[in-house]
């Protein structure tokens, strides 16, 4: 008896969306506006995530050692090699542009931020300066006695109200 060899089962639609997808980052030119832009700037790594992101299907379907979809993460997994970016004058300089950005924008973020904190804290200041003079006043008000009368140098012990003298007359 003689046995054949086990072949490869067909393709179905969501392999065939995988191997597409493949082939579309393999070319530089993915549908996904993500992966197009990291194409274009030529940092995208060929990678289960982002082959199934691509295909738009579950990474799980080839993301691990009995996946469904065999054959397609076989062939990720060999262009799976670590790639060099390219570092050519343009890339470099559109990075550097973008971080210069990046970091003004935290300045400004900054400036803003530390400009509300010297008004708050200048309102505070303002506050603090009423409280105290408020305070002032009350201590003031208080070493007074509560009937004493406008004028009058002699309290009532008894809380009665003194008359004030008759005007002599000469």
């Amino acid at each position: 008896m003689t046995r054949k060899a086990k072949t490869a089962p067909p393709i179905d639609p969501i392999e065939q969306d995988f191997l597409d997808a493949l082939e579309r980052l393999e070319g530089g030119s993915p549908l996904d506006p993500k992966l197009a832009k990291q194409a274009k700037l030529g940092t995208l790594k060929i990678n289960v995530s982002v082959v199934a992101q691509e295909a738009g299907h579950s990474r799980t379907l080839i993301g691990h050692d009995g996946c469904k979809y065999p054959r397609v993460r076989t062939r990720i997994m060999a262009l799976k090699a670590p790639v060099t970016p390219t570092t050519n004058a343009e890339t470099v300089i559109r990075h550097l542009r973008e971080e210069n950005a990046e970091l003004r924008r935290k300045l400004a973020q900054r400036d803003t931020e530390n400009a509300a904190l010297i008004v708050r804290l200048r309102q505070l200041e303002i506050d603090t300066q009423r409280a105290l003079r408020k305070a002032e006043r009350m201590v003031n008000r208080s070493e007074k006695t509560s009937d004493q009368l406008a004028g009058a140098s002699i309290p009532s012990e008894r809380g009665e109200i003194l008359p004030f003298p008759a005007p002599q007359e000469e």
